[in-house]
């Protein structure tokens, strides 16, 4: 039984890791059909630290998610198990409600990945590249 529950953790952390990186290829997918219109001075740009890697968005991508983001939970909600299924819809949800918050404060989305986790973690900031 031992082995039939360890076999059973692998899979909901493989579930959530695979719905965590589909939510990531939608935004990035988002943002790389967006970055086809935008001018070159209005790309994405990323930073790097000891602990965190952050990828800085700016306004126009901001808008393009907190406006279409929601099509990144419409397709986790197509994910056949049900965890995985529940943690894509709920991090593409968060994500939009930070993007339009951002959105309505006149700031910009940003995501945060911190060296040994295993998503991003969505915020907002003002300044540097948000233009």
């Amino acid at each position: 039984m031992a082995t039939h529950k360890n076999l059973d953790t692998v899979s909901h952390s493989r579930s959530v890791r695979l719905v965590t990186a589909a939510v990531i290829m939608a935004i990035v997918v988002s943002i790389g059909s967006l970055a086809t219109s935008a001018p070159p001075a209005s790309a994405s740009t990323g930073s790097a630290g000891w602990t965190k890697y952050t990828l800085s968005l700016n306004k126009a991508e901001t808008r393009y998610i907190a406006r279409n983001g929601f099509w990144a939970g419409v397709a986790a909600g197509f994910i056949p198990n049900w965890a995985a299924r529940l943690v894509g819809v709920a991090y593409a949800g968060w994500t939009v409600n930070t993007a339009m918050n951002a959105e309505s404060d006149h700031k910009c989305l940003k995501f945060t990945y911190y060296y040994g986790w295993s998503m991003l973690y969505p915020g907002e900031y003002s300044g540097g590249y948000c233009r």
